[in-house]
């Protein structure tokens, strides 16, 4: 905190600390959940494609989920074939009962957020689980079709990201959470508001 209060700190005068958001990526978004539980000051959280198996966030002994605005951010994953079902010794019944458990857990999770927590699936050619960095992007340079899909796929989960950001942390109510229907298939949104079924 010294480096806010000293005048001669770069970051003096520079830092708004009554709109702070966390975001994380993978198991970084497993990490933006759980400071998002200890520490109230963040004000909008946000988890990109780092989902635990027991839901938005991780399940800590005696800790409720966060109480903030909380996005899950996801892509979207194919059901597996036949055949990789056979592979992983998994019947399709199980799968689809995992399925419906995590779920429910993201759904019970996320209306405990202040406002209803978001879960967005962007589903685009090419998109995976590396498509919220800028990995894909710099392997695809020399490559002009796959560097084109790689900057669109980084270009979605930025906009939705800064929607997010833009509602919760700047007030503006008109961002792309509000009207995602006019992006078509590429970006679903289901909204959890509290205490509706």
């Amino acid at each position: 905190m010294a480096l806010l209060s000293d005048k001669d700190s770069v970051f003096f005068g520079k830092l708004d600390l009554a709109h702070v958001g966390a975001l994380g990526h993978s198991i970084g978004g497993r990490a933006v959940g759980r400071v998002c539980q200890l520490d109230r000051r963040i004000r909008a959280c946000v988890n990109e494609d780092g989902a635990p198996d027991e839901g938005a966030v991780l399940n800590y002994p005696g800790s409720d989920p966060p109480k903030q605005p909380f996005l899950l951010e996801e892509v979207f994953v194919a059901p597996p074939t036949n055949k990789e079902l056979v592979d992983a010794h998994e019947s399709r019944q199980h799968f689809n009962q995992s399925i419906a458990q995590h779920d429910a857990a993201v759904e019970k999770q996320l209306r405990h957020c202040q406002d209803g927590g978001y879960r967005v699936t962007i589903k685009t050619p090419g998109i995976n689980h590396e498509s919220f960095t800028d990995v894909p992007l710099m392997e695809s340079a020399h490559h002009p079709k796959a560097e084109a899909a790689a900057l669109h796929s980084l270009s979605l989960t930025v906009e939705v990201t800064l929607a997010f950001f833009d509602q919760y942390l700047k007030g503006e109510k008109d961002s792309l959470l509000n009207r995602v229907h006019e992006s078509g298939s590429e970006i679903s949104l289901r909204h959890y508001p509290i205490g509706k079924p």
